[in-house]
């Protein structure tokens, strides 16, 4: 389990309800500011293309590390692996690579293609072999899969080992969970309240050395009441919302039918853990974690006992209204994790 803890907030992959673009860049640059250690950028047939995205943030920041959303159905993995090699030969960056099978039906369905979930990870774990075939190899390569094959495959130089992507593999369900003990360097989910966090998703993680990333999003303040106040007036609740949230709890995607059905079940765990953002029906796919600064810290630092060390935020915009107090979560728990890596808890102990 790697010790570093790192934020990551999430890249605007389209334009604005205003019809402005500006959003992408400054977010980049106050990520920065904030001193996140990277950026997610997503995918969905509607958005941007993520690696010409990839290259405007690039060309927008000095040291933010993208992890950029792969879908198989929308780039072959020799175009994906060609990519990887031009941002590590022209910007002397590193990008990690965010595996997906895609969360929407309507989408998939659009491309025409499988929602069965056995022959959509099937063909990722064929991709993903592909592509770290190419990205590791100096010679040419062959490949004779069921979904990829090539012969004599001129792949040229290597990435050099500090530029080598990190592999994530999303989601909460058996095959992903499967697939990232195969492939991944980090396992992402949006998490369960802590204790069914802790019962119902660790024990399926066997892989020691495996990473773990949650996607949540923040609301804080100095006091408890007012973080809730600012949370229940940004996002009201109504009976569409709620019939919303019915809808998704029959998606076919894993993680969407598990957030579903945790707000349907009851809006707030743990006096923090807060699913009335997802029962508003404005597309919120994150948990809110709400409350005093004191509250939400506590309460992150109770993933990080578990081994969560990387955490994705997705309510970054372009203002500085939360990202300020986030900055503050931030502090917090990087003294937290100081502590971890000190030992100071055993010290503590054995006095």
């Amino acid at each position: 389990m790697a010790s570093e803890l790192r934020f990551f907030t999430e890249i605007p992959s389209w334009h604005t309800i205003s019809g402005e673009f500006g959003d992408i860049e400054n977010i980049s640059k106050l990520s920065e500011k904030y001193n996140f250690y990277g950026s997610l950028i997503y995918f969905f047939n509607h958005s941007f293309d993520p690696w010409i995205l990839t290259t405007k943030v690039l060309n927008s920041t000095d040291h933010l590390v993208l992890i950029v959303a792969v879908q198989p159905y929308y780039m072959p993995p020799v175009t994906t692996a060609k990519i990887v090699k031009a941002i590590a030969t022209l910007y002397e960056r590193k990008v990690c690579l965010n595996f997906v099978t895609g969360v929407y039906e309507s989408e998939i369905k659009a491309m025409h293609e499988s929602i069965d979930p056995k022959t959509k990870y099937a063909r990722l774990r064929e991709y993903i072999n592909v592509v770290q075939t190419l990205l590791t190899s100096d010679e040419e390569v062959n490949f004779h899969g069921d979904y990829y094959k090539f012969s004599n495959l001129d792949a040229r130089a290597s990435v050099p080992a500090h530029l080598m992507p990190e592999i994530f593999i999303p989601g909460s369900s058996d095959e992903s969970i499967l697939l990232a003990h195969e492939v991944a360097d980090t396992a992402l989910l949006r998490p369960h309240p802590i204790e069914l966090f802790k019962k119902l998703y660790l024990p399926k993680i066997e892989k020691k050395e495996l990473n773990l990333a949650i996607r949540i999003s923040i609301i804080t303040r100095d006091s408890s009441e007012k973080a809730w106040e600012i949370a229940n007036s940004k996002y009201i609740q109504d009976r569409h919302g709620k019939m919303i949230t019915k809808i998704r709890g029959k998606s076919s995607s894993h993680n969407t039918k598990l957030m579903a059905n945790l707000a349907l079940s009851q809006e707030i765990y743990d006096d923090v853990y807060w699913m009335g953002a997802y029962l508003s029906g404005n597309k919120v796919d994150d948990p809110y974690i709400v409350g005093s600064y004191s509250d939400v810290s506590n309460y992150l630092c109770k993933y990080m006992d578990l081994g969560v060390r990387t955490f994705l935020i997705g309510n970054i915009d372009e203002t500085n209204e939360e990202v300020e107090h986030i900055s503050e979560i931030m502090k917090r728990l990087k003294t937290y994790h100081t502590l971890m890596d000190n030992n100071f808890f055993e010290i503590e102990k054995s006095e």
